[in-house]
């Protein structure tokens, strides 16, 4: 089940800004949101993943991601746009067939840089490693 519907797709980007697949986009754009929050420690305040802010942050987040899709380009949600066809660095050149169906994609779809950033102000993508340190009595 995805985090938004096209309706609040539409509410927030505009009415008449989504596509005729927006249901199934939103529902790639859910996955690629719990995808990135594998692993991720939050705290609510009541201990349930039901908390307001949480709810709204997945909702942001999946509706920024379907937004990115669309925006690059990838109509079907499912990475293939993103490939390159042709790329040249100095004696280095790299391409790949475009492809209308299966095996054009990427495996590793971004995050949009949108979504990670609503998912980051709401605390819910965790924060790198760090120790504690204890601090010796200062009367010693």
């Amino acid at each position: 089940m995805a985090y938004a519907t096209s309706a609040e797709y539409e509410a927030e980007l505009g009415a008449g800004t989504a596509p005729a697949n927006i249901e199934r986009l939103l529902t790639l754009a859910s996955r690629d949101v719990d995808a990135a929050l594998i692993a991720a420690v939050y705290n609510v305040e009541d201990g349930a993943a039901t908390d307001a802010a949480v709810i709204t942050a997945l909702k942001e987040a999946t509706i920024e991601q379907a937004a990115y899709c669309l925006d690059t380009g990838d109509e079907t949600g499912t990475g293939g746009s993103l490939t390159y066809t042709s790329v040249s660095i100095g004696s280095v050149a790299l391409s790949r067939p475009q492809s209308g169906g299966a095996g054009g994609g990427s495996a590793a779809r971004p995050l949009a840089p949108q979504a990670r950033s609503v998912l980051q102000l709401a605390g819910l993508t965790g924060h790198e490693p760090y120790t504690y340190q204890t601090c010796a009595a200062a009367d010693g």
